[in-house]
């Protein structure tokens, strides 16, 4: 059974979502974030650090909503639907 246009771009955008939400998931926890160094009593120093300033600019900078992410667009799926969304 061939599948239709439409459900070949319903598929590959479902895939491409889940992906890009695994990418948001994995950066936003550098934003305000905190690392946890599990010690024992008797070791000295800090429990919890921060996430280093560059790194949570970094991930701003990854997570810039209003840019619609090009990267993620395959023009040869997107062909088949007769638009293309940019």
């Amino acid at each position: 059974m061939l599948c239709q246009v439409g459900e070949i771009w319903y598929i590959y955008s479902q895939n491409q979502t889940r992906q890009f939400g695994r990418y948001i998931d994995h950066v936003a926890k550098y934003i305000g974030g905190r690392y946890e160094t599990f010690k024992s009593v008797e070791q000295p120093g800090a429990v919890y650090e921060q996430v280093p300033e560059a790194l949570q600019i970094e991930a701003m900078r990854f997570l810039n909503v209003f840019v619609t992410p090009t990267w993620l667009l395959d023009k040869k799926i997107l062909s088949l639907t007769g638009s293309y969304p940019l």
